[in-house]
């Protein structure tokens, strides 16, 4: 499973991405006079209705299927405007409904903020789109980008209660960049996740850890946008902090599978196999609050299962570039047919 997915978006941030490339970071981006971030985004989603962003988000979603996903969390939070957040997450449902995946909703309204008006624009989150997406059930999480030069804690923590007082759970984009104390919030406010969280001190984690908070990380995302500081995932482990796997697709980060998200998270981030692989199954669940029935093979939980055509989970990290995955059960029913992509019981399980 994929607990941190931007899935449901139109266009992409390629120009962005080779500029990365070429060693150019935020603040250089920006003085450079490039428009990067959701800012870029904003154009190519704005106007677009639940049915057009879930025709555009399908392949995907059936690629991440092919590769074993089975259950996945995305985002609104790409137009900054309510309806479109509204029309994202009606287009995670539809794309559940098509695919067979699971797809948990996350509310993200606040993942940048706008150029005019921020006061007026959080205020708007907070009494009218919250509400409409309880209302409507399209989402599980409230979540809320605290970053310098997006939200403060003090923001994220009135957006974030407003979202549990609607019955939404908490999840925080935060410290990615530099510590800005939004673990803090999270441990103190109970948040199933904190997302990022490269620049998390030693405090911050013995907090987290206490609160029984997650911490998903995206060694792949930190590969895509050239991180200056990869998160450093053994040392979250060591401080007794459950670490969780994600691809953080999004537009910049054109990033699939969860398989090679193992990869990166061994070479990268310094995880074992085991732990990697535990990090895309059931700490993944715990990050989206699934545990209790999904993320392990437990009785009494669904009958989520994909058998992957390697001799040893380790050979998952390892080849991380390929695709392994060849039979993927939902709920059980199959929805990917090992047999009609030449899968080979004898070299198998």
């Amino acid at each position: 499973m994929d607990c941190h997915t931007h899935l449901i978006f139109a266009g992409d941030r390629s120009d962005e991405y080779f500029l990365r490339t070429q060693g150019m970071g935020d603040d250089e981006l920006t003085a450079s006079g490039a428009v990067w971030g959701v800012p870029a985004s904003q154009a190519a989603n704005s106007g677009l209705s639940a049915a057009q962003l879930a025709q555009i988000a399908l392949p995907r979603a059936r690629r991440m299927l092919a590769a074993g996903t089975t259950t996945l969390e995305t985002k609104s939070g790409y137009a900054l405007r309510r309806r479109c957040d509204l029309a994202s997450l009606e287009a995670a449902q539809r794309v559940a409904a098509e695919t067979g995946l699971e797809i948990v909703g996350t509310y993200l309204g606040a993942h940048a903020r706008p150029r005019d008006g921020a006061e007026r624009y959080l205020d708007t989150i907070i009494s009218e789109t919250i509400p409409a997406v309880a209302e409507r059930g399209l989402a599980d999480f409230c979540d809320v980008y605290v970053d310098p030069d997006v939200f403060t804690v003090a923001e994220c923590a009135r957006v974030l209660r407003a979202g549990a007082d609607a019955g939404l759970g908490a999840k925080l984009h935060t410290d990615a960049r530099v510590n800005v104390g939004g673990g803090r919030l999270a441990a103190e406010m109970g948040a199933a996740s904190v997302d990022h969280g490269n620049m998390l001190s030693d405090g911050d984690l013995r907090a987290l850890a206490d609160a029984g908070t997650s911490v998903a990380v995206f060694p792949g995302f930190d590969w895509a946008i050239g991180h200056r500081h990869p998160v450093d995932a053994r040392r979250f482990r060591c401080a007794g902090v459950e670490v969780a796997l994600g691809t953080d697709l999004c537009p910049v980060c054109w990033h699939l599978s969860q398989q090679t998200s193992m990869g990166f998270a061994c070479r990268l981030s310094g995880l074992g196999p085991q732990e990697a692989l535990l990090g895309v199954t059931l700490r993944a669940a715990r990050a989206i609050r699934r545990d209790h029935r999904i993320g392990s093979l437990t009785p009494g939980k669904q009958a989520d299962i994909v058998i992957f055509d390697v001799p040893d989970y380790r050979q998952l990290a390892f080849r991380f570039g390929s695709n392994a995955a060849a039979w993927v059960i939902k709920k059980g029913r199959v929805l990917v047919d090992g047999s009609a992509t030449g899968f080979n019981r004898e070299n198998g399980l």
